[in-house]
């Protein structure tokens, strides 16, 4: 499937096929077909294609062009959760589930499925969030601290 997507995208490797479009190209080759066609008897039409890895689904779909902006997106939200881990070592956990998600995403094309969509963006969200916060902080004069900090036994006391 992988080989059938970047004879597709090559076609189109700017902007690639768009979503759907990929599919449907991805009709012509039969070798691709999946045992339940053969079982239920069903044209290789009838049912949805993917290169089954996000990386290879979003090269043929959005072309040079998106699969751009998805690892410039990557790249961003890596860079401000290592800048982050710094001062909070829970940014390590979201770097590991952005990991994971990487990684799975070579073998199955989690960009179709809202769940991962979902997951993913609260990991980009909270990478932005970490470096809004380090940012404020600089301006403020405050030295970097984690998002919980602890209070000392003196603050306990004074309060």
């Amino acid at each position: 499937m992988w080989g059938a997507t970047v004879q597709e995208w090559s076609k189109r490797p700017l902007s690639g096929w768009g979503y759907g479009g990929l599919a449907e190209g991805l009709h012509a080759y039969p070798g691709i077909a999946m045992q339940k066609h053969v079982v239920e008897g069903l044209a290789t039409h009838e049912t949805p294609m993917d290169p089954h890895s996000t990386w290879m689904f979003t090269l043929g779909s959005s072309g040079l062009l998106g699969l751009g902006i998805v690892i410039a997106t990557l790249t961003m939200a890596i860079f401000y959760l290592v800048q982050g881990a710094k001062s909070d070592p829970a940014n390590l956990t979201m770097l590991g589930g952005i990991a994971c998600w990487c990684t799975i995403s070579t073998f199955e094309s989690t960009v179709l499925n809202g769940s991962a969509i979902a997951i993913l963006s609260m990991f980009f969200v909270a990478a932005l969030a970490a470096a809004q916060l380090r940012e404020a902080n600089k301006l403020s004069g405050q030295k970097e601290q984690a998002v919980s900090p602890k209070l000392s036994l003196a603050d306990k006391h004074a309060g």
